[in-house]
């Protein structure tokens, strides 16, 4: 089921596609997180990599952006981008 889901979401991968709402999950030093944060549109989005997100990775801490079907849109751990939603990097 999970390939599915995968294969119906391909299309809509990417910066100018329309993912709203994301959640935003910033993890701890012990590797938790609390509720994930709802981001709406575009401008909750780059408000948050400006202030919380920036600031997270600069911290190395785990962050993670997902749609609302739970499927991972960004990921950066211990200070590096491993996923951006286009591109997988290596860790």
């Amino acid at each position: 089921m999970r390939n599915k889901v995968n294969y119906q979401y391909k299309d809509k991968v990417g910066p100018d596609k329309n993912l709203y709402p994301l959640y935003l999950f910033i993890y701890n030093e012990n590797g938790f997180h609390s509720t994930g944060v709802r981001l709406e549109n575009k401008q909750k989005l780059e408000y948050a990599f400006k202030t919380s997100i920036k600031l997270a990775i600069a911290n190395k801490r785990e962050v993670r952006i997902t749609d609302s079907g739970n499927l991972l849109c960004f990921h950066a751990k211990d200070g590096k981008i491993l996923y951006d939603g286009e591109k997988h990097y290596e860790q």
